[in-house]
This record gives structure tokens, C-alpha cells and sequence, in this order.
């Protein structure tokens, strides 16, 4: 199951570092710990940030990074003020809506009332699908209300609160006794209200302190003969002043010879009472002493030195600090009353805290009799471990797998931990074998393992699919998808830079996804839509749309479209229409960065490259007699399409000229794929007809079988790249996976490879360097079975399939649960419909730029508008000063990559629109310049004035 815990009783001031925030955390801890194979996800408040970096490095080592989410953020809703109560009544949505994508099987509340005095959000939503669990400290304020609900406004939110409890589907008490409050005043059922007791930090134990660390703490506290120990709270409950009063009544010769420590944090008003309850008393100064506030270790310390332990409380939850002295072995008395008794275990160490002679009475006998109190040390001790955190977790867990169990729910069990028949359907759109495209065959080996945690159809477009995949998936046409969109849970595009991709980029403008970008460039692809049907204008669109006006007029005013596609990646509008982004290294991540800001997109995972390490079925030997290769030959491959721009495959070529190895008898360089290169050709035949190279070939394209030939025949492989645009090398793998030693140099996503397991050059190696290394694994092939072997481990360790699939779901089951922007609007819009209280306009705004900010999966690039309404104005206007600038390389290149510039002008409204058409722009005629809808302004965003821009520029 999937259980989300709530843990802001971790992250509030007046809970945190108290009782409640500390049960909660331990409690946590021990149910992450023991979670027998369950998913768990901590859930915090962005509304109290300097906890949040504490508690996510706490679970940093129990949990993926993923696993603890934040919401919310909205500060200014506490209900003590009833101004609040409609942001409050927003921030509520705000948090059952985002806990409602989270799905849940139940969601856990660790302390169901906060938020009077802070900005925490504790609700309950029972028309959830998740059930709801929620735990269940004590009900005194209920049980005493004359002391805790005299204020109304208090008594009115824990009313609402408890209302929450009732309708929780579990209540996990912290003791017995609190159980019983819960079904015996509040009508909770007895089958789901359960103890599952409490625990202490394993720091609580019996240890030896040093005469100097004695001496230390008696002289900072002022403790100066044997001492009667007391601590928790200050409040009425606690019994203080009954403690004090039965002390008093003690015999003299108890009083002279032992004084009484009452252990916790007081406020000056709190000492000058107790103080003032003392001398009533008859007590001498220094009788009753009040230490302030303690640290853990000091507690300890004072534990394990008390003579007797007191605890007189009235009413409690649990009584946690009877507990921690117990574990550290001292002799604990305490009250007859709630969860007093359940936690010491033993009637003859019990009183009436309501009868100081009976409290005096029980204190005396402890301190006089050595047997008794011994015997308390004991029986204490031993009872102390009988409770566990580890205890207490698993009892939890019984019970929620209980309640989950009677639920029924349709999202029990959740994937990837129990099998389910009713897995998400997953539409998959993609290229697909026998397709000619690394993407299909990517897809193939993705697709069987994937089907573990979905059900899946494959999107294709009509043209014919493996038997492999269509006898085992559904199969549904472009058209099939678009009609029947509602019916899938889950979409993900896998996209490249290639014509097999021309309709994902309108199928996810209408139908948004996951996108798998396996080429962060795509220039290419824009660039094939718009040559195969010219109307569209699809590369002049993304061009102007992902980098700016600027860049479109350079791209116009230029014959080469080359350098365009080269230069720009064209990707914005799919990055933007993404749901979430997966990529196969950080470089394209950086890409993103770099083009768009750092923000942007938001929700992007890195998955490393499946590869199939199990294809290669031929040993080298038995590889090399079916190619017609000598055993004993020295074989160099470099796979794919012969690139000198992007492969330098003209480098190694010259590099192994020079090197001497290109006349060297049995060695082999062969090019296993297909060549269009003229550079590389011409090379080719001029290095052949001198007779410098006489060992080289170029395949031309192979099959996925003969491919895996060369792959088992060779002894290395050489994959060099320049002027990437986020592709990442499935040659590389390959090679790593099957043992071989790979030459790369350290260009883009090369460079996160670790250096052991292949050998790397600088990024732009020398023809000497790369000839360097070639004679190197020439002349030392131990060296380089032993690099080959390093790389085999290292892609067995972090690219096995199993795995690689477990990160595809997780991620896609991340980004999807945080698509939430339009319906939380929605739901959010029915505030600014209430007449007398309505959202002011600016609560409203920030509550919808909170809303749009926290839901987007991409943050918005950045842009620059350019205000040209003065120009157009003007009835002489002949166009921008700008003849020199369209054709001045340099006036563009001093415009950053990342800022997208649009010329707009302002309409009556005062809003502004993008002018469309450059040309008639530039040439001045106004009158036609098309005309836009107007643009909204993002926050903070203000156009210039072209004569500013100019300036500059």
C-alpha cells in the first residue's frame, strides 16, 4: 500500500520540539524502518521552512528524495484570527486537493490539532479515496474543557477538530487509557481505535556518571543533597503545586536531608508562582528547586542520579517521562490516574495525586525503604523494555493494513509492491520496430519490463508493428488515441530529432504527457513538419516561440538553415506542454537551464539509458568466423551514422593513419554504420589511394543482429562527439555492457561516465592524443580487458533493466500526481463568489500565482518584451532603425541564449500584443502588421522601449 504521513506535528513551533512532534518523528522513523515492503511518503508544510531541511536529511538515507513531498506554503491562515478564515478555507483545498494526487491508499495525520496559532493545515477529508488514519494523543482538553475551552474561539476549533477525529477511518491511540477516551467519550468504534503505545529515543538508558559530571550538574542546579526528581510540563495537570504541598508533608528529617527538583522549562511568571506555592508550604529556600531548562543529555544525566522519580500528573496521554526514567533505571512513583498506571505496571507504586498525604505517603516509603525502592529500580528497568519503537510501529502497521483491508479500496494495494489487476493504463506513444530508429528499439526492450506496473496500448502510426509487441500490446492509431484520450491514466511521448516523431508535437499540445526526450534538440524534427508541409510553418513557429524574435529574424535573413538547426533547439513548446521531463543525463538538464533559466522545466527526472546487455549471444571468437575476421586481428568499431560535425569520425580516421595503425598488419578499423559524409569519404579515398590506410571499412547500414556481431567481435570501441544536442550514445553503453574497452572524449554527456571504466579524452582531442590512445590499447590489451571489465560491472550495477524500469514509474507516477493547476483553480474560484468575505483581489492573486507557480511542471522561461507602440504611432514611421542589425551577426549575439525577445505593442486596454510578421515590421508598414490577442504579463515582468532596447543592444 501506499501511505502518505502527514508530518507537520513535526515542523509547527508549539509541537515540534515537544511531545507530540517527538512521538510523531520516532514514530515515522520506526514505520519507515519496518514498512514490511509498503510505500511511505512524508508530507510537509512549505509554510514552515527552516524545518523542513532537517527532517529531509533525517530521512535522507530511509526514503527516496522523492518520497518526501512539500506542499502549501500559504502563511497568514491561523484561526485565532477570523479574518483568516477564507484564506484558511483556500489553504484547506489547497491541501486535500494536493493530498487527493498523491493517491494515497491512506493518509496518516500525526497530530490532527494545530493551526490556531500557526499556519499548519490538519484536515481530514472523508470523501477521499484514501482512508484516513489519525493519531490520537489524549481528549483533556475535551474531558477538562473548564480549563482549556474557556475561550470561545478555542473551543469553537477544537470542537471542528474533534468533528475531524470522529470521521477518521483509524484512531491510533498513544495508550490504553486514551484509547478508552476516544471510544467511551467521543463514540470512536472499538475495532478501529487501537493502542499502539509509545516509546522513548534509545539515548533514555542506565549509564555510569562521573563523579566530575555529577558534581558539575549538582553544582549548576544547585542540587546539593539527594533529590526527588520531577519533570514534563507546567500546567495544572501536572500537579505541581500538589507536588510541592505533599513534599511539605513529609517528615522533617526526609525534608532536611533530600530536596525536590522539578525539571523543565518556566517562564519568570511560572517561578514566582511556584516559588510563592513553596513558601505557603513552610519551605525553606533551596528545598524546591527550580532548574530551567535542560538539554537531552543533562536529562539523562539527572535521571540516572534522582534517588526517586516522581510523577503525580492528573491526567495524562501517556507519560512519557515516567517512561524515560524508568529506562534509565531509576525508582518511579506516579498518579493512579489515565495512562499513568499502564506505563509503570505496578499498583504498590501508584497514589492519589488528588491526596497530598497519600502522595506524601508513597514519596516517603520510596525514599525511606532501600528494598522497596530498589525493587522499583528493577521492576521499572525491566518494564521499560517491553516498550519499543519498534513495537509500536508494527501494531501500527497491523492496524492500517487492517482498515485498509475493510476499505476495499480500488487503489489498495499499489503497484510494484502487491500484484494488481487493476494496474493504470498507460498510453505509449512511440516509434516501434521494426521502425529504423534507436527509439523503437529503445522502446522494445523498455516495454515488457514497464508492463510490470501498467497496462499498456501502444500509440503508433498505422504503419506495421513487430509481432514481438503488437501479439502482446494493444495497438491504437494517432486517430484511435485522440478519440479515446479520457480513457488512459497515465500518457507518455517518447521523443527525438527525427521524422519519426512529426505528430507527437501536436498530439501533445492536445493531449499533454510524460515526454522521454531523447534528443534535447528538436530542430530537426520542426524542420521535417515544416519542409513536408510548408503551410504549417512549424520550424519558423518554434523557432520565434522557443528563442524570440530575434533568433526568427536571423533564421529569415539567413540562406543557411543548416546553422539555424544547429544552433537552436526548438523545444520549448513541448518542454512546456510536458507534464514531467525524462531524460537520460544531467547534460540535457543543463541544456534546459542554460536556454530557459534555472527553473525550468521544474519536474525533470534523469533515468540512465536501458540497454539490452543480454542480446549479445555470440562469443568474439564464434562473432569473428561469421564476419570473416582473423581471431587474432586488433578490431576497432565506432557504431552509428559516419558524422564528421557530430562523430569526428574523420579525427579517428586521420588519428589512425597516424598513429601508424592504419598500415599495421591484422588490425581492422571498421564504421558500422551507414555514411553520407563527403568530409569523411573524401578523407577516405585520399588516405587509401596513398596507402596510408589500408585496413579500413565502412559498413553502410547493418541489422540489430549483424550490429551485435560487431559489437562481440571487436577489442574496442571508439564513440567521439562534438557539437551534441542531448543525445546520449546507445553505442557507448553497448560497448560498456558488453565488456569492452570505450574510447570517449569528455563532451556533454560523456563527461558524467566515471573515468575508470572507459578511457576519456579532453573534450576536442588531438590527432596525436586520440592516436595516443589507440597504440595504447593496442600494446596493452590486458590493461584493456581489465578497463572492459570495469565497464561491464559498472552498467550491470547501474543500468539494470528492473531498475531502470522501477525509476520510469516512479517518475511517472510523480509528475502526474503533481498536474493539479486547473483543477485546483477551479475548485479555488468558488471563493471569489462569496459577497461579504470574498478573497481581496490581492489574496487572490497571490493565491492563484501560489496555485499556477507550486502546480506548473515548468517554470516559464525567460523573456523580453519590446515596446514598439510608439514607433507604430508615429504616421511617418518607415520601420525600425534596425537595416544594420538584421544583417550585424554580432548585434545578435549579444542577445543571451536564454532571453526570448518579442516586439509587442499597447492596445487600448492597456494590455499589450506580440506583433507577428517581422518582415512588415522592419520595412515599416504598420498598417498590415499582424495583430495578436493580447499576452498576460507575467509577475514582475515590465516591456522597454525600443529606444532602450536599441541602446543597449
Amino acid at each position: 500500500m501506499r501511505l502518505v504521513i502527514d508530518l507537520q506535528a513535526c515542523q509547527t513551533e508549539g509541537s515540534r520540539d515537544r511531545g507530540i512532534g517527538r512521538y510523531s518523528f520516532a514514530l515515522a522513523d520506526a514505520m519507515i524502518r519496518n514498512c514490511r515492503g509498503h510505500e511511505v511518503l512524508i508530507a510537509l508544510n512549505r509554510a514552515f521552512p527552516e524545518s523542513i531541511d532537517t527532517i529531509q536529511k533525517h530521512f535522507a538515507d530511509l526514503l527516496p528524495n522523492a518520497n518526501v513531498v512539500l506542499w502549501g506554503g500559504l502563511k497568514g491562515i491561523e484561526e485565532i484570527e477570523p479574518k483568516n478564515v477564507l484564506r484558511r478555507l483556500a489553504s484547506e483545498r489547497i491541501k486535500e486537493e494536493y493530498f487527493r494526487s498523491l493517491n494515497a491508499d491512506i493518509v496518516h495525520t500525526a497530530s490532527l490539532f494545530e493551526g490556531f496559532v500557526d499556519s499548519s493545515v490538519t484536515t481530514v477529508a472523508p470523501e477521499s479515496l484514501a482512508c484516513n488514519a489519525v493519531t490520537l494523543y489524549d481528549l483533556i482538553p475535551y474531558l477538562r474543557a473548564k480549563h482549556y475551552l474557556a475561550d470561545e474561539r478555542v473551543e469553537d476549533w477544537y470542537r471542528r477538530r474533534l468533528l475531524q477525529l470522529k470521521q477518521a477511518d483509524l484512531a491510533l491511540a498513544i495508550s490504553e487509557s486514551s484509547r478508552r477516551e476516544g471510544i467511551d467519550h467521543l463514540g470512536l468504534p472499538e475495532h478501529s481505535t487501537v493502542n499502539i503505545s509509545s516509546a522513548v529515543d534509545k539515548k533514555f538508558k542506565r549509564m555510569h556518571v562521573s563523579p566530575a559530571r555529577e558534581a558539575e550538574l549538582r553544582r549548576r542546579f544547585a542540587l546539593k543533597k539527594p533529590f526527588i526528581m520531577y519533570t514534563g510540563g507546567i500546567d495544572f495537570r501536572k500537579n505541581i503545586e500538589g507536588l510541592i504541598d505533599a513534599y511539605a508533608c513529609l517528615p522533617p528529617e526526609l525534608r532536611s536531608t533530600h530536596q525536590l527538583a522539578v525539571v523543565c522549562r518556566a517562564n519568570l511568571t511560572e517561578v514566582r508562582r511556584l516559588e510563592a506555592v513553596a513558601a505557603a508550604a513552610g519551605l525553606d529556600k533551596g528545598n524546591v528547586v527550580l532548574t530551567g531548562y535542560v538539554t537531552d543529555d543533562e536529562l539523562v544525566d539527572l535521571y540516572n542520579l534522582c534517588k526517586v522519580f516522581i510523577f503525580p500528573s492528573i491526567h495524562e496521554g501517556f507519560g512519557l517521562p515516567a517512561l524515560e526514567a524508568m529506562s534509565c533505571g531509576a525508582a518511579v512513583i506516579g498518579s493512579d490516574c489515565t495512562s499513568v498506571p499502564e506505563v509503570i505496571g505496578r499498583s504498590d507504586a501508584l497514589f492519589n495525586p488528588l491526596s497530598r498525604m497519600d502522595m506524601a505517603a508513597k514519596l516517603a516509603q520510596a525514599l525511606q525503604d532501600d528494598d522497596f525502592r530498589r525493587d522499583l529500580q528493577a521492576s521499572g528497568f525491566s518494564r521499560a523494555q517491553t516498550f519499543s519503537w519498534e513495537r509500536s510501529a508494527s501494531v501500527a502497521w497491523d492496524a492500517l493494513e487492517s482498515i485498509a483491508a475493510r476499505a476495499k479500496a480500488p487503489s489498495l494495494f499499489r503497484l510494484g509492491y502487491f500484484e494488481r489487476a487493476d494496474k493504470p493504463r498507460l498510453a505509449y506513444v512511440s516509434p516501434l520496430p521494426p521502425e529504423r530508429s534507436g527509439i523503437a528499439a529503445y522502446s522494445a526492450m523498455l516495454l515488457p519490463l514497464l508492463s510490470k506496473y501498467y497496462e499498456i496500448d501502444l500509440v503508433h502510426n498505422g504503419e506495421e508493428v513487430a509481432p514481438e509487441l503488437s501479439e502482446r500490446f494493444p495497438i491504437r492509431t494517432y486517430e484511435e488515441f485522440e478519440r479515446s484520450a479520457d480513457r488512459y491514466d497515465r500518457v507518455v511521448y517518447h521523443v527525438g530529432n527525427s521524422h519519426f516523431h512529426t505528430d507527437m508535437p501536436r498530439l501533445l499540445r492536445r493531449i499533454p504527457g510524460i515526454v522521454v526526450l531523447h534528443d534535447f534538440f528538436l530542430s530537426g524534427l520542426f524542420w521535417t513538419i515544416e519542409a513536408s508541409d510548408p503551410s504549417t510553418h512549424a520550424f519558423s513557429r518554434e523557432i520565434e516561440f522557443s528563442h524570440g524574435q530575434l533568433s526568427l529574424l536571423e533564421h529569415l535573413c539567413s540562406d543557411n538553415v543548416l546553422r539555424s538547426l544547429v544552433r537552436y533547439p526548438c523545444n520549448l513548446a513541448v518542454l512546456e506542454n510536458a507534464i514531467g521531463v525524462i531524460s537520460h543525463s544531467g547534460y540535457s538538464k543543463e541544456l534546459a537551464h542554460r536556454w530557459y533559466g534555472e527553473g525550468a522545466p521544474r519536474n525533470w527526472a534523469v533515468i540512465p539509458l536501458l540497454r539490452d546487455w543480454g542480446r549479445q549471444s555470440v562469443s568474439q571468437l564464434e562473432a569473428r568466423k561469421r564476419l570473416g575476421i582473423d581471431e587474432n586481428a586488433f578490431v576497432v568499431c565506432s557504431f552509428g551514422i559516419v558524422s564528421s560535425m557530430f562523430k569526428l569520425n574523420d579525427r579517428l580516421l586521420q588519428a589512425w593513419s597516424e598513429g601508424g595503425l592504419g598500415k599495421t598488419p591484422n588490425c581492422r578499423l571498421v564504421f558500422v554504420g551507414d555514411c553520407g559524409d563527403d568530409t569523411f569519404n573524401a578523407l577516405l579515398l585520399r588516405l587509401t589511394a596513398s596507402g596510408q590506410v589500408t585496413n579500413c571499412t565502412v559498413t553502410g547500414y547493418v541489422s540489430d543482429a549483424d550490429y551485435q556481431l560487431w559489437l562481440s567481435a571487436c577489442d574496442l570501441c571508439v564513440q567521439l562527439r562534438a557539437k551534441s544536442r542531448g543525445e546520449t550514445s546507445a553505442a557507448v553503453s553497448d560497448g560498456m555492457g558488453a565488456g569492452k574497452h570505450v574510447i570517449v572524449n569528455a563532451h556533454a554527456a560523456l563527461r558524467e561516465i566515471p573515468d575508470h571504466v572507459v578511457t576519456k579524452l579532453q573534450e576536442n582531442p588531438s590527432c596525436s592524443d586520440l592516436a595516443q590512445a589507440l597504440r595504447f590499447a593496442f600494446t596493452s590489451p590486458d590493461i584493456s580487458k581489465e578497463i572492459g571489465q570495469r565497464a561491464r560491472a559498472y552498467t550491470q550495477e547501474h543500468h539494470d533493466g528492473e531498475v531502470i524500469a522501477a525509476q520510469y514509474h516512479n517518475a511517472i507516477e510523480e509528475f502526474w500526481m503533481q498536474q493539479e493547476n486547473d483543477r485546483l483553480l477551479a475548485t479555488l474560484s468558488e471563493f471569489r463568489e462569496l459577497d461579504d468575505q470574498s478573497l481581496s483581489r490581492y489574496e487572490w492573486s497571490e493565491l492563484r500565482n501560489y496555485v499556477e507557480d507550486r502546480s506548473s511542471s515548468h517554470a516559464r522561461a525567460e523573456r523580453l518584451l519590446v515596446d514598439v507602440t510608439k514607433q507604430l504611432s508615429d504616421p511617418d514611421f518607415s520601420g525600425l532603425d534596425a537595416k544594420a542589425m538584421k544583417n550585424n551577426a554580432m548585434f545578435l549575439a549579444m542577445i543571451p541564449e536564454n532571453k526570448r525577445v518579442f516586439f509587442v505593442r499597447r492596445v487600448e486596454s492597456g494590455e499589450y500584443e506580440i506583433l507577428r510578421d517581422l518582415r512588415q515590421l522592419f520595412m515599416g508598414q504598420h498598417e498590415g502588421v499582424t495583430r495578436d490577442k493580447p499576452i498576460p504579463l507575467f509577475p514582475g515582468e515590465v516591456p522597454v522601449l525600443w529606444e532602450e532596447f536599441s541602446a543597449v543592444a
